[in-house]
């Protein structure tokens, strides 16, 4: 995945030109979108672990960090994809594919070697007249100490062997649509020292299954679940539940990555080297520029239109933490899938000349690491935490930010903030939570949420005793969306007999919504040929 700022100048293709997106753009065209009848035949989708969404659904729920690691390990949440999923912002349903339209092979670990293979799969549905390919990744995110010679030359003869069977067995007016790699290198950079996960202290040691670095609360829940409370006390006791929590997760990689390591090894392992970024990198580069190439090779053989783009290459700059799986510090989260839908379809047309080019989006996030109710690190807010019966400051009184986290005690504390939805039809909230001392049913702090800027509210969860949590993990995904308007509203209320030394912590809140565009398939296309000269490619009927 790509990451959001670098130091490095950015890599320009020889002659000092990017990359040619070969698909850039519609007619401008004014008034409003005629009517268009939705594609026929259906979607077949080549494609990795981005593609099938794994670990983009990143929330542990009740269950404890042994649990966790269980449920989420090698998850994949294909509803959730930029590719595959039925969300309005998705590729298949920008290309007009419904969730029994699209013929989806995309799968962990998949390289341009297992490429044959899916399209020899997608195209034993005769239907299929539609293809979108996402892949590449892999064959940079190599283990450590990898050594690219020879790779491209590899990947070319793959990339050959899968546009000649699908341009064979497309139908005649086919189109295959193909996205470049995104920026991996620039992950390290990003996220290597933020506590960005569940199990470690930071993403670096997360990469590293550094088992000396496992997280203080972690081990108390992975320990409390292996052994009985009398091992737990002993040094020995949280030092192997360390070891066997790591080998679980361990374990988890080897079934997703098929190495004996974390995620991409030779761009994230602690011991590779700057050279194997930049080797990395390298290879990016050139593996885009292959892709292009046979773009332009491939296109209209037997009718069938390939078009390539790799904007998610320059578009890896825009990315943030918060498109990062809390989960493994790599996969795209929930955020991130919508991130690169959006972006990848900019790349097939240009921006503001298509009726509803855009998904209108919106994104809060808050990880408390300053202690302010109004300012943030990640996201701007158009409002501040409020207090209610507390001191009204993030530094003082029972309702305050302490650790990087939002400490909620005592009893009936209250703190809201307003989260303006206008106009959006789909709106999500996240957050993690930890309970402390609450020794009975009347202890808890409720969630709830306000469509008329608290008028009235609706409690959505309580976090209740009797009980104590170890690490901050547990956490859910909260849909909201038939309350989202321009007057929506949060807030975190105590219970009225919650004790002075009751606490609940609360961190992560995320809140992502967006709204319908019905974009349709665009009926004039423009493709960059010969490296400079445009022409345009004749409107297919409808």
């Amino acid at each position: 995945m790509p990451c959001m700022r670098t130091t490095r100048p950015k890599p320009r293709w020889p002659g000092g030109r990017g990359l040619p997106v070969l698909v850039l753009g519609l007619l401008a065209v004014a008034g409003p979108a005629p009517a268009q009848a939705p594609p026929t035949g259906k979607l077949g989708v080549i494609g990795d672990s981005i593609a099938s969404a794994t670990h983009t659904s990143d929330m542990c729920g009740r269950s404890d960090i042994v649990q966790c690691v269980e449920n989420l390990g090698g998850l994949q949440t294909r509803e959730w994809s930029h590719a595959t999923g039925q969300e309005s912002w998705s590729i298949a349903s920008l290309l007009g594919f419904t969730a029994d339209r699209v013929v989806d092979e995309s799968d962990d670990g998949e390289e341009w070697k297992d490429a044959l293979d899916q399209a020899r799969k997608i195209t034993t549905d005769p239907d299929v007249g539609t293809v979108f390919i996402g892949l590449g990744a892999n064959d940079v995110c190599q283990a450590r100490g990898h050594d690219y010679a020879g790779d491209l030359t590899v990947a070319e003869a793959h990339i050959d062997a899968t546009l000649l069977h699908l341009t064979d067995m497309l139908p005649a007016d086919g189109t295959i649509y193909w996205t470049g790699v995104p920026n991996v290198t620039r992950l390290a950079e990003l996220m290597s020292g933020r506590d960005h996960n569940y199990v470690f202290e930071s993403c670096q040691a997360t990469w590293d299954l550094d088992s000396n670095k496992v997280k203080d609360g972690a081990a108390a829940d992975a320990c409390d679940h292996f052994f009985d409370n009398t091992v737990c006390g002993l040094l020995e006791g949280g030092e192997e539940a360390k070891d066997l929590l790591v080998e679980l997760l361990l374990e988890q990689w080897l079934d997703s990555e098929g190495v004996e390591e974390g995620p991409c090894g030779k761009v994230l392992n602690s011991r590779s080297t700057a050279k194997d970024r930049d080797e990395a990198l390298a290879y990016v580069i050139e593996l885009n520029e292959l892709m292009a190439r046979k773009a332009r090779q491939y296109s209209g053989r037997n009718g069938i239109r390939v078009l390539f783009t790799d904007r998610v290459f320059e578009a890896s700059e825009q990315m943030q933490p918060f498109h990062i799986s809390r989960f493994d510090c790599y996969h795209p989260s929930r955020a991130g899938q919508s991130f690169l839908a959006g972006e990848i379809w900019k790349g097939f047309m240009l921006q503001g000349n298509v009726f509803g080019t855009e998904h209108a989006t919106t994104m809060y996030v808050d990880e408390f690491n300053a202690r302010d109710y109004c300012n943030e690190d990640l996201t701007p807010w158009e409002a501040c935490w409020i207090e209610v019966n507390d001191d009204g400051t993030a530094t003082g009184g029972d309702v305050r930010v302490e650790g990087e986290r939002l400490r909620v005690r005592d009893n009936a504390r209250e703190i809201g903030r307003a989260i303006p939805l206008p106009d959006m039809d789909r709106a999500w909230v996240s957050f993690t939570w930890r309970r402390k001392n609450l020794d009975r049913a009347g202890d808890y702090v409720a969630f709830e949420v306000s469509p008329d800027a608290g008028a009235t509210w609706i409690e959505l969860d309580r976090f209740a005793g009797d009980g104590d949590d170890y690490g901050q993990h547990r956490g859910d995904y909260y849909d909201i969306s038939e309350y989202a308007g321009a007057d929506t509203w949060i807030r975190f209320r105590s219970a009225p007999g919650l004790g002075g030394q009751d606490e609940v912590f609360l961190d992560n809140v995320t809140v992502q919504a967006w709204r319908d565009t019905g974009i349709k398939v665009p009926t004039v296309l423009y493709e960059l040929s010969g490296g400079q000269v445009w022409r345009k490619i004749p409107a297919r009927p409808q």
